[in-house]
């Protein structure tokens, strides 16, 4: 998506050393002993728990701290942070010190987390530099990625193909570098940039990173949602350790580059079936693009959140964000507009009007200046309980190619589900059946689900070979995880593009 902004929106965030107390001796003997984050424990829990501790011993309930002026938050923010389950940003932590006057502990210790999640980052694009110039081949994700996924997940060089990756951090940061320029020059550049943006951090130091993000993109297709998140978050962390300080000029690009990595982290968040970290996500997106001015992702954003809303059978609220998404005061990309135009239509259905999706199709066509939107005009026909015209169009879409494994296992999933519709049991079982692998082997959650719509929908022919193999399938893989997930309430639950 274009920026569409012509000005650089101002972005008002304190300066690092505003806290206004001076460090007491006692304080700095507790940061002292912080736990490292790579001994087990999460940085940010541990943060959320002093927290706690320190409200709760300043007499406040956390209703009453949030009632404070000063924290801009609500109660169940300040429950979820303290739990560990929520990031929130340097302003918090600011505000937190200020009103429990802690001399500026808790947002120090707010950026040293921060500093070691970007030293973390810096050492993977030395691992990618390095690969690159000496042939070796990077290390793997890190280990807490593998053990959530309990499989081995693959390491950066196994995505080399991407065309992204291929530019190297070097070439990004480099672009007018000269063909002598090396690999490991490019995160020497990166690295000083982290350590005094304001002085260096350039549009090369954001190519950097947007790189990364890149690379977590073409992980999450071929590996699944896991394999991504790690990268994605990490370059999120950057955003927010470097946007205070970065030049005038620069700071737009890391907000929409914070923005992109957000809405990038919601989706996994979708694929992974958790959509109350997907939705926090994805208005962290909405308030990076808010604060940079860029009006095309908050658009984008709004779409996103028709489709999850369609996930959660909520009608009303696919069709309202679709709305949004369309008449707000900014330009959607042609082929977005066309999703939009589409996914309005499918709210529609769900609220029982009466739609002529043929003519709809027709508009949604033009829209997109020649996009395909096949797979997306299928998923409507299902919802007008048209199978018989769903299906085709499935198959046209996946014969077509170009989309990841996971994505192909899901869309596969969605046409065995039109073709149980259409009373096709067999073909729809083994079509399924394919899709369940792809399941498997991404651990997408939400290809999961989509198979488990078919099972649903294959009810009827539960006795026939290719139905009661899949049966047995679903029913292994689901006793292997630990969330087995229900079977759908209605015929189309589960499903969103």
């Amino acid at each position: 998506m274009a920026r569409t902004p012509s000005t650089t929106p101002h972005y008002d965030l304190p300066d690092r050393s505003d806290s206004g107390y001076v460090r007491r001796s006692n304080d700095i003997d507790a940061e002292a002993s912080m736990p490292d984050q790579h001994d087990g424990a999460d940085p940010w829990q541990l943060l959320g728990e002093e927290l706690a501790g320190r409200r709760s011993a300043a007499g406040y309930t956390q209703r009453r701290f949030a009632a404070r002026e000063e924290i801009h938050y609500g109660r169940s923010t300040i429950a979820n942070v303290e739990t560990g389950r929520q990031r929130v940003s340097r302003d918090f932590w600011h505000a937190c010190d200020i009103v429990l006057k802690t001399g500026g502990v808790l947002v120090r210790k707010y950026e040293r987390i921060n500093a070691e999640r970007a030293a973390q980052r810096l050492h993977e694009l030395d691992a990618i530099a390095s690969s690159r110039t000496t042939g070796a081949r990077p290390a793997a994700l890190p280990p807490a990625t593998a053990r959530r996924r309990q499989r081995t997940v693959p390491s950066c060089s196994d995505v080399a193909t991407s065309s992204a990756v291929l530019s190297g951090i070097a070439a990004s940061a480099h672009p007018l570098a000269t063909a002598s320029a090396t690999a490991s020059d490019g995160a020497d550049r990166v690295r000083q940039a982290m350590a005094d943006p304001a002085r260096y951090a350039d549009a090369r130091f954001v190519d950097a990173f947007r790189v990364q993000l890149e690379m977590a993109k073409a992980l999450d297709g071929r590996y699944g949602a896991a394999s991504a998140l790690a990268t994605a978050k990490g370059v999120i962390d950057v955003v927010e350790a470097v946007a205070p300080d970065v030049p005038e000029k620069v700071r737009s690009d890391v907000l929409v580059l914070g923005a992109e990595a957000a809405e990038f982290v919601g989706w996994l968040f979708r694929d992974l079936a958790d959509p109350v970290q997907a939705g926090y996500w994805y208005d962290r997106a909405m308030d990076y693009a808010q604060l940079c001015g860029d009006m095309s992702w908050q658009g984008f954003v709004l779409l996103r959140k028709s489709q999850m809303a369609y996930e959660a059978r909520s009608a009303l609220r696919v069709r309202l964000f679709a709305r949004a998404a369309i008449e707000g005061p900014w330009q959607l990309s042609a082929r977005f507009y066309g999703e939009a135009l589409l996914q309005v239509a499918r709210g529609d259905l769900m609220l029982g009007q009466t739609v002529d999706l043929d003519s709809t199709v027709e508009q949604a066509r033009d829209a997109s200046a020649g996009e395909d939107l096949t797979l997306r005009e299928a998923s409507c026909w299902i919802e007008a309980a048209e199978p018989e015209r769903a299906a085709p169009l499935y198959e046209a879409g996946l014969s077509a190619g170009g989309l990841s494994l996971r994505d192909a296992g899901y869309f596969q999933a969605r046409q065995a589900f039109a073709l149980a519709q259409a009373q096709a049991p067999d073909l729809a079982a083994e079509q399924a059946y394919e899709a369940l692998t792809a399941s498997v082997r991404t651990g997408s959650r939400r290809t999961h689900r989509a198979v488990v719509a078919t099972r649903a929908a294959l009810t009827p022919w539960q006795k026939r070979d290719a139905v009661a193999a899949l049966d047995d399938a679903l029913t292994a893989y689901e006793s292997s995880i630990r969330r087995p997930l229900e079977s759908p309430g209605s015929a189309t639950a589960g499903f969103a593009d």
